[in-house]
């Protein structure tokens, strides 16, 4: 999946994950697997909405550009699941419907 840049060529599992931040606009989605660089929703991730008063979820629609060519903390993100291959992120922050930041779980390897 590297140097994905439209979201017409996203995978199944990715598409969906980037449909989950736009569709909730501002919040986290906590406890989300990523196996063979896709994320599994099989048990579904816990979503937590934020609510922004004076720009909140209602008032966030990207427009048809955003929906089409992805932006680059999009790109980071699926570069990191392509990268790290499988891992546990326990939180995933997203802004505007897009990625800001994440908690992944590291496994000790001593």
């Amino acid at each position: 999946m590297t140097n994905v840049t439209s979201e017409s060529n996203l995978s199944p599992a990715r598409a969906r994950l980037l449909q989950n931040m736009h569709d909730n606009a501002f919040g986290r989605i906590l406890g989300l697997s990523v196996r063979q660089g896709e994320p599994v929703f099989d048990p579904p991730p816990m979503v937590k909405r934020s609510h922004r008063f004076g720009r909140g979820a209602e008032s966030y629609r990207p427009d048809q550009r955003q929906m089409r060519e992805l932006k680059r903390d999009v790109v980071e993100l699926f570069a990191i699941f392509d990268r790290e291959i499988s891992m546990d992120i326990e939180e995933l922050k997203f802004e505007d419907g897009l990625p800001v930041s994440m908690i992944v779980i590291a496994k000790d390897r001593a």
